[in-house]
């Protein structure tokens, strides 16, 4: 997804979770392939031997960073996971192909201690898991999880065209604190959209989501990106659609945005 393998947004995501634990030494073929894969992408900062044996991760560059929530923003708007369980299903994938390739055993090896990851997995459709006594004992690969891996849910809201005749016009819209309630609004700019998703009383992780997206979309009309815009754009909507909190500061700076493709 995003330009590295699914391997690397595995490592990714497994190093941005387990961030306060660094630095985080691996021998895993797979692993230490795709690090030195990261590395060579500027998304981390490593060390490894010789032979490439083994990876040392020291620590996760601004670009790692970047990317892995802009990697997990995409996948949660497709299906909507807590953080560990994204990274158990991106690293059961991963490892499942990476083995068939191989030619190994291609059965998928349970992590002891991730019950609640893969309740999760397996009430999204995301993994095929047989239980016993609560706990899972054989774990399948789905359709869903795949597309959720591979991203082939981004191909399909690619090939879906924006058809906007007028420019939105946005009166009495009220932006958090920061808009003017009267009967004409001022334009809402980026900046002060980001400050009133601050200031709401969204949760935290949708507030981040929301912030993120907003600046996304910034950049997009700023260079004129009609494909990038879109992109981020749908994953604006399911962020609006989870909460309406947001929904009075997020739609005039779309709008305001929007219009930029038509001046």
């Amino acid at each position: 997804m995003l330009e590295i393998t699914d391997a690397a947004e595995a490592a990714l995501a497994y190093l941005m979770v387990n961030r306060d634990d660094l630095p985080y030494t691996t021998e895993d073929e797979m692993y230490v392939k795709a690090l030195l894969d990261l590395r060579d992408a500027e998304m981390l900062k490593g060390e490894t031997d010789w032979g490439h044996q083994m990876f040392i991760v020291l620590s996760i560059l601004p670009a790692g960073v970047e990317h892995y929530q802009r990697a997990y923003r995409f996948r949660r708007s497709f299906v909507s996971l807590s953080e560990t369980a994204d990274e158990l299903v991106c690293m059961t994938y991963a490892e499942a192909a990476f083995h068939r390739r191989k030619g190994q055993d291609t059965s998928i090896e349970i992590v002891d201690g991730r019950v609640s990851d893969y309740q999760e997995l397996a009430r999204t459709g995301l993994l095929n898991i047989q239980w016993a006594d609560n706990v899972p004992w054989a774990v399948a690969t789905t359709e869903k999880g795949l597309s959720y891996i591979r991203g082939d849910f981004m191909d399909e809201e690619s090939k879906m065209s924006i058809n906007i005749s007028n420019s939105p016009t946005f009166n009495n819209t009220n932006v958090g604190s920061v808009a003017n309630a009267t009967a004409k609004t001022e334009p809402i700019s980026v900046e002060m959209a980001v400050e009133a998703i601050r200031a709401s009383d969204a949760d935290d992780d949708v507030k981040q989501s929301a912030e993120a997206a907003v600046i996304d979309m910034g950049e997009a009309a700023k260079e004129g990106n009609i494909e990038k815009f879109a992109d981020v754009l749908e994953n604006t909507a399911s962020i609006v659609k989870s909460t309406t909190t947001l929904g009075t500061t997020l739609f005039p700076v779309i709008g305001e945005l929007i219009s930029k493709f038509f001046m």
